[in-house]
C-alpha cells in the first residue's frame, strides 16, 4: 500500500512554483565570501526546506562556493537544487540549502551553496530545481556562464520499479518516456551509475539473472537536441531461490509467467463448470486487460471473454452464483476512473454486464467486495468496500430477479474508512455472516455483528477493533480445532500483524506470545491453508516489501515460521494470493499477485502421503454455491471446520470449494453440514482422496404413496392400487415432485404446511383435502385420488444405452396404464432393424416376422408400470454413423383413451467408441441451429455408466431446464432403474436413483448402464428465434458431477411472409434436381411446399407436369429427360405460381 498512500500525499501536499528559469546574479568561488550559507552558525534557511534532507548542510564536506539567483516575481517558497548535469553527466556537486528569500518589489533573491567540487563550470550545465518537501519537478534550467534559459528535456511517463527475482529469472526494466519536441527519444541504462553497454532501448532485459545483478538500475532518457532526464532508480534484488522446498515448487505455464501485471488480486473460479479451476487476474494498470485463464485439464490458455475486453483499473473480484443458475458470476471492482460492473455468466463460456442491476457503482474507490447471503433467503448478496475516507460502504440486497436493492440504514454503511477489502465470517456461530473490515492509516478496524434481515451491529468492545494499525488484509480460520473462526489480522508499514483467538463467547483473545504476532512487515494477502495436509491449518502472508512469512501449525494450534522455502523469500512486490487445487492432485496451490509491472507466480504443492478430502457444495434452498455454509469433519477422533466465505486477505478469491488435510485417515467417519437455510445434513463413511459434490437436502423426510382412492373414504386401504408417475406440486415452494415406478413418494421439505396440486394430468383429480403438515423428522403422507375419466391409456417406450457396432447392448422397454381402468389381453410389439437382433430378454417373447418380437403382457391395472430388459445385438452388416430405428406398439382389447401415445420410435446411430455419459434430444431439429415449431413435444434422454472401479449405491442427475420449458409438462417416459425426482422452484430436474448399487464397467460392462428419458413442451408464448438449451449433471455416489454434452433446439418463426422465390439445385442438373421455395425452409412454421410442378421446354411448349406432396422439397428424375434448357412453373397450396429454369445435360 506504499504507492496508493503516496500518491495520496502528493495530491494534498503539491505546491506550485514559478516554471520560469532565474537567472545568477552572481558567484562566488571558495569559502571566503562574507554571507556564510544558511543553515550554518545559526543562519535562517528557508521556510519550506525544514524537514527535508535539502535543510541540512553536508557534514563533512569543504564549501566550494555559492551562487545567487534572482527570480523575476515574489516567491516566498524557493525550490531545491537537486542535480546538477555538465553536459550528461551528473556532476558529483553537492548543493546546499538556499537562505531565506529577500522580497523586492517584483523580484526575490535566492542564495544557494556547493560543497565538495567546484562550482559548476562557467560552460554549459544544466540544474533540476525541485520542490524541497516532495521532490516534485519544478523546472530545469540550461546556464552557460551567466547566461541562462529554459530547458526541455524529454518527460517520463513510468519509472523503472525495483523487484526481486530468482537466481535463473527473466527481469524487464522498463521506462516510458515521451518527447516534448515529438522528436525520436534515446536511451541509456545505468547500473550503479556506469553505462551498461548495449542496453539502450526503453526495456532492459536481464537473462538469466545472477546473484551479481542484483543493485540500483536508472536511465538516462534523452532528446536528439541533446536535453535529457534521467529516471528513478529501480533497485534490483537478487534471490537463490534454489531451497530445498518442501512445500512449494514454482510452476504454471505460458501466460502465467511471463506477463507483467499492476495486479492486486486473483481469484480462482471455475468458470466453465468442467470441475477444474479456472483463474481470473485483474489488472490495475488501465493500459492492461483483466485476464481469464482456462484451466484445460492443468494448462492455462487466456479466455477471450468480455471480462478482458474493458481497460479500467481493476482492483479484485467476487465471484458467485448471484441468479442460482449453476454457473459462476462476477463482479469486477474498479478503483476509480469508471464503475464496478457485475457480469452474468451465460453458461456458455460468454459473460454479459448487468447495467441496470440498481447496484450503484459509481467510479469511487472501491478496494474490495464479496458476496454472501446476509439475510438467509437463498440469494446472495453484496459488499462493496472504499478506500476513499470521503466515500461510504456499499451493502446491496439480492431481489432474487437480477435486480439488487440498496440498503442505507446500517452502521456498515455509515462508515467511511481508508478500507481495504471485506473480510466475511460467521464469527460466533449464530447463522448469520458478520463483517470485518481492515482499515488503514491508523485507524481501528471495523467489525459488524449480523443481527438478521440485514440489521447490523457495530462491535467496539473487542480487541480485534481496539488497535490502531495501518491495516490491510486479514483471514478467518479455525486454526486450533475449537469450531470457532479465529483471525490474523495483516499489516502494513512495518507495523506487527495480529493474532487472535476466537473465545467462543463473542470475545477474543490476542495471541501476543506467537511468532505471528511478532512479525513485522508489509503484510497484505494472508490465508489459512493446510498446506502439507496433515489436518490443521497453516498460516500464509505475502508482503509488498521484504520476505513473504510461512507458519506451519502443530496441530495443537503453536506455530514454526519457515524461512527457507521459496515462497517464504522475498519475491518482490506482493500483495493477493489465492488458494486452490487447480492441478486435482489432493494438495492446494497458490497464487501469488504481483504489482507495478512485475510477474505474478504460481506456485504447486509438492505433496506427501497425507489423505485428503475437496468439498463442493451445491445448496437447493440455500444459494447455489453455500456461500456461509460450515463444514465439519470428524476424521482419526478429530474435528476440522471450514466455512465458505472465499474472499480473503488482500480481496483475493479461493476456490469456492472446501479443501481438508486428513493425514494419514482412510476413512472419513462423518460429515456435517449446516447451510444457510439452517439444515443441517449428515454423511457417513466417505472415503478419502476424492472430489465430491454435496447437495443440500431438508431436514425432514416424506415417504408415502399416491393411490386409487377407490372407496372414496380418503384412506389407503389394502385392496386399493398404487399409481406411478403422478406429478404433484408443492404449491407454496413451486417444487414439483412425482410417485415413482411402485406409486411412491420420498422427498425432503422444511417445516410448515403446505398444498399439493395435480400437475398436468387429465384422467385422476383431488377430491380429498389437499393440506398437508410437515414436522420435524420423518413424516408418511400419502395422497389420495379419484378418477375424472374411466378408460385405460397404454403407454410404450423404447430406450437403449448405446447401439456399438459389434457389441451387445441393454435396452429397456417401458409401458403403463395411466388411464383410470384395466387394460386386458395387452400386446407389446417390437420392430427391430435388420442389422440389430434380440437374443435375450426378462419376459418371454415370440418372434412372430422378420425382425418383430411380441410380448404377450395380459392384463395391466391403473397406475401400473413395467418395463422388459433386453439384450440386443449389433451386427457387423451394420456400418459406424448409420441411423437405425426401432418401432414399438401396445394395444389392449377395448378402446384406448388416446391412441398417439401406443407408438414409440427410437432413432440409434451406431457408434464405435462412446461418451457414456451424455443427453440427446428428439426431434434434433433441422439445420445447424436444430429448428423445431413450439408445438412439438421434445423428448431428453440422458444416459449414464459407471465407468470408475467399484459399484455406485446412488447415481444423481441434475439438469436445469430451459426458461423457455414448461416445467409442468413434463413427462417420465422411460427409466433404467427405480428412482425419483423433483423439480425445484429454480427449475432444476433432480433425478436420484437410491441404493441403484450400478456396477462398474470392469465388473459387469452391460449392467453398468442407466438411463431417464423424459419428454417436455417448449412454453405456448414463444416467439421465433427462442433458443432451448439443455445440458445435465450426473454424481456417481459424491463424487463431483460429470457435466454432459449441450444440447440445443431453435423455435421456429411463425411467417416469413410472402418472400418467397423457386430455387432449382443442383444446376445445371444430369439425374436428379431438387425445387424449394426456401433453402431454409425449416426456419418456418408456415413454410408453402409445392403441389404442382409444369416444366415447359424453352420455346413455351408443356412437355411434363406432375402433383405432388406439399413437402419442403420436391426432387425430379432427370434420367428420361431430354438435354437442354426447360422452364419449371411450380405451383404452392395456396395456388401461388413460382418460375424457375433448369439445365439437362
Amino acid at each position: 500500500m506504499k504507492s496508493i498512500c503516496t500518491f495520496l500525499f502528493l495530491i494534498t501536499s503539491y505546491t506550485v512554483f514559478p516554471q520560469s528559469c532565474p537567472t545568477i546574479d552572481k558567484r562566488n568561488n571558495g569559502n571566503g565570501q562574507a554571507n556564510r550559507c544558511a543553515g550554518i552558525d545559526g543562519t535562517p534557511v528557508a521556510s519550506n526546506f525544514e524537514g527535508t534532507s535539502y535543510a541540512i548542510a553536508p557534514s563533512n564536506m569543504a564549501k566550494t562556493g555559492d551562487i545567487t539567483f534572482v527570480y523575476d516575481a515574489p516567491i516566498s517558497s524557493p525550490p531545491a537544487i537537486k542535480r546538477i548535469w555538465i553536459g550528461n553527466i551528473l556532476s558529483n556537486v553537492v548543493a546546499g540549502p538556499a537562505s531565506t528569500p529577500e522580497i523586492s518589489g517584483n523580484t526575490t533573491i535566492v542564495k544557494y551553496c556547493f560543497y565538495q567540487g567546484n562550482l559548476p563550470p562557467s560552460a554549459s550545465f544544466t540544474i533540476e530545481f525541485v520542490e524541497p518537501q516532495t521532490d516534485t519537478l519544478v523546472s530545469y534550467c540550461g546556464y552557460s556562464g551567466s547566461d541562462n534559459s529554459n530547458v526541455f528535456p524529454p518527460t517520463i511517463l513510468t519509472q523503472p520499479l525495483s523487484q526481486s527475482a530468482c537466481l535463473g529469472e527473466v527481469v524487464n526494466l522498463s521506462v516510458v518516456g515521451e518527447s516534448t519536441n515529438g522528436g525520436t527519444l534515446n536511451y541509456q541504462w545505468r547500473k550503479d551509475g556506469i553505462d551498461i553497454t548495449g542496453a539502450t532501448q526503453s526495456i532492459y532485459t536481464i537473462s538469466p539473472v545472477e546473484l551479481t545483478d542484483a543493485g540500483k538500475y536508472d536511465c538516462l532518457v534523452g532528446e536528439a537536441t541533446g536535453t535529457f532526464i534521467m529516471s528513478d532508480f529501480a533497485t534490483l534484488k537478487t534471490v537463490d531461490c534454489s531451497t530445498n522446498n518442501v512445500y512449494m515448487d514454482k510452476c504454471g505455464n505460458g501466460n502465467l509467467l511471463e506477463t507483467t501485471t499492476d495486479s492486486w488480486n486473483n481469484a480462482w473460479v471455475d468458470y466453465n463448470n468442467d470441475n477444474w479451476e479456472d483463474l481470473f487476474v485483474t489488472d490495475k494498470n488501465e493500459l492492461n486487460s483483466n485476464n481469464l485463464y482456462e484451466n484445460n485439464s492443468g494448462a492455462f490458455t487466456i479466455s477471450g471473454t468480455e471480462l478482458s475486453s474493458n481497460l479500467e483499473k481493476s482492483a479484485s473480484s467476487a465471484w458467485s452464483d448471484i441468479d442460482n443458475d449453476g454457473d459462476m458470476d462476477v463482479c469486477v471492482v474498479n478503483a476509480t476512473g469508471s464503475a464496478s460492473m457485475i457480469y452474468l455468466n451465460n453458461g456458455n463460456e460468454t459473460f454479459t454486464s448487468l447495467p441496470n442491476s440498481g447496484v450503484d457503482a459509481h467510479p469511487q474507490y472501491f478496494h474490495g467486495a464479496a458476496w454472501a447471503d446476509f439475510d438467509n433467503n437463498g440469494h446472495v448478496d453484496l459488499i462493496l468496500t472504499n478506500f476513499f475516507k470521503t466515500r461510504f460502504h456499499h451493502l446491496y440486497k439480492n431481489n432474487g430477479n437480477l435486480t439488487f436493492t440498496k440498503i442505507t440504514d446500517t452502521p456498515v454503511t455509515a462508515e467511511s474508512n481508508r478500507s481495504t477489502a471485506p473480510l466475511l465470517a460467521d464469527y460466533d456461530n449464530d447463522g448469520l455472516v458478520d463483517i470485518f473490515i481492515p482499515n488503514g492509516n491508523n485507524e481501528p478496524n471495523s467489525l459488524f455483528k449480523n443481527l438478521g434481515n440485514f440489521r447490523f451491529s457495530k462491535i467496539t468492545s473487542t480487541l480485534i477493533t481496539a488497535t490502531n494499525t495501518n491495516s490491510v488484509g486479514g483471514s478467518w480460520g479455525d486454526f486450533n480445532g475449537d469450531g470457532f473462526l479465529d483471525l490474523f489480522v495483516a499489516n502494513s508499514s512495518n507495523q506487527n500483524n495480529e493474532l487472535y483467538q476466537n473465545n467462543g463467547d463473542g470475545t477474543f483473545t490476542y495471541v501476543n506470545a506467537s511468532i505471528v504476532s511478532n512479525d513485522a512487515g508489509h503484510s497484505h494477502g494472508a490465508n489459512w491453508i493446510d498446506i502439507d495436509n496433515d489436518a490443521d491449518l497453516d498460516l500464509f502472508v505475502t508482503n509488498d516489501n521484504g520476505p513473504n512469512f510461512l507458519y506451519i501449525n502443530d496441530g495443537a494450534g503453536n506455530f514454526t515460521k519457515v524461512s527457507d522455502e521459496e515462497i517464504a523469500t522475498d519475491l518482490g512486490l506482493n500483495y493477493g494470493q489465492a488458494w486452490a487445487d487447480y492441478n486435482k492432485d489432493g494438495f492446494l496451490d497458490v497464487m501469488i499477485s504481483s504489482h507495478s509491472n512485475q510477474t505474478d507466480r504460481l506456485y504447486c504443492n509438492k505433496t506427501n502421503d497425507n489423505n485428503w478430502i475437496n468439498i463442493k457444495l451445491e445448496g437447493v434452498v440455500s444459494n447455489q454455491n453455500g456461500i456461509g455454509a460450515k463444514i465439519k469433519i470428524k476424521s482419526n477422533g478429530q474435528w476440522q471446520y471450514r466455512e465458505i466465505n472465499p474472499i480473503s486477505g488482500f480481496g483475493s478469491q479461493n476456490s469456492i470449494r472446501a479443501h481438508l488435510g486428513l493425514g494419514d485417515a482412510s476413512i472419513i467417519d462423518s460429515i456435517e453440514v449446516n447451510w444457510p437455510s439452517g439444515i443441517t445434513q449428515y454423511l457417513t463413511n466417505i472415503s478419502t482422496n476424492n472430489f465430491m459434490t454435496i447437495v443440500e437436502e431438508s431436514s425432514n423426510s416424506v415417504q408415502g404413496v399416491v393411490f386409487h382412492d377407490l372407496n372414496g373414504n380418503c384412506l389407503k386401504d389394502p385392496e386399493e392400487p398404487t399409481l406411478s408417475d403422478i406429478g404433484l406440486v408443492i404449491n407454496e415452494q413451486q417444487t414439483q415432485i412425482a410417485s415413482n415406478q411402485n406409486g411412491a413418494l420420498n422427498f425432503h421439505i422444511q417445516e410448515g404446511t403446505y398444498n399439493f396440486s395435480l400437475a398436468d394430468n387429465n384422467y385422476w383429480e383431488m377430491s380429498c383435502s389437499s393440506d398437508f403438515t410437515v414436522t420435524t423428522g420423518s413424516n408418511n403422507i400419502d395422497v389420495p385420488l379419484t378418477t375424472s375419466t374411466s378408460g385405460y391409456d397404454l403407454t410404450v417406450d423404447y430406450s437403449t444405452t448405446a447401439w456399438r457396432r459389434g457389441f451387445t447392448s441393454e435396452s429397456v422397454i417401458s409401458y403403463s396404464n395411466i388411464g383410470t381402468v384395466d387394460a386386458n389381453n395387452t400386446t407389446l410389439v417390437v420392430q427391430y432393424p435388420a442389422e440389430v437382433k434380440i437374443i435375450d430378454a426378462n419376459f418371454s417373447y415370440t418372434q412372430t416376422a422378420e425382425n418383430e418380437y411380441t410380448f404377450y403382457i395380459g392384463s395391466m391395472k391403473p397406475g401400473e408400470t413395467q418395463s422388459i430388459i433386453v439384450t440386443d445385438s449389433v451386427t457387423l452388416n451394420s456400418q459406424i454413423g448409420q441411423e437405425l430405428t426401432v418401432s414399438s406398439n401396445i394395444s389392449a382389447d377395448g378402446t384406448d383413451l388416446n391412441f398417439t401415445n401406443n407408438t414409440a420410435t427410437e432413432l440409434n446411430t451406431i457408434v464405435g467408441a462412446i461418451d457414456p455419459n451424455d443427453i440427446s434430444v428428439s426431434p434434433h431439429g433441422q439445420g445447424a441451429d436444430h429448428f423445431v415449431s413450439k408445438n412439438e413435444v421434445l423428448t431428453y434422454k440422458i444416459r449414464f455408466q459407471n465407468v470408475g472401479t467399484y459399484y455406485a449405491s446412488r447415481v444423481s442427475i441434475s439438469c436445469l431446464l430451459s426458461e423457455n420449458l414448461d416445467a409442468n409438462s413434463i413427462e417420465i417416459i422411460n427409466v433404467s432403474h427405480h428412482y425419483q425426482y423433483s423439480i425445484d422452484h429454480r427449475g432444476t430436474l433432480r433425478i436420484d436413483f437410491i441404493n441403484i448399487n450400478l456396477p462398474d464397467s470392469t465388473t459387469n460392462e452391460k449392467k453398468s448402464h442407466g438411463f431417464f428419458k423424459f419428454k417436455i413442451k417448449p412454453k405456448a408464448d414463444l416467439t421465433g428465434g427462442a433458443q432451448i438449451i439443455e445440458k445435465a449433471k450426473i454424481s456417481f455416489d459424491y463424487e463431483d458431477p460429470l457435466t454432459t454434452n449441450t444440447v440445443f433446439n431453435t423455435i421456429k418463426y411463425e411467417s416469413k411472409g410472402d418472400i418467397y422465390r423457386l430455387l432449382v439445385y443442383p444446376n445445371p442438373a444430369r439425374e436428379d434436381a431438387h425445387l424449394t421455395l426456401d433453402m431454409e425452409f425449416y426456419k418456418y412454421d408456415d413454410y408453402r411446399g409445392l403441389t404442382q410442378v409444369h416444366v415447359y421446354s424453352i420455346q413455351g411448349n408443356l412437355v411434363k407436369q406432375f402433383t405432388t406432396e406439399e413437402k419442403d422439397i420436391t426432387s425430379i428424375d432427370l434420367n428420361d429427360w431430354q438435354e437442354g434448357q426447360y422452364i419449371i412453373k411450380a405451383y404452392d397450396a395456396k395456388n401461388n405460381i413460382y418460375l424457375g429454369r433448369l439445365i439437362k445435360y
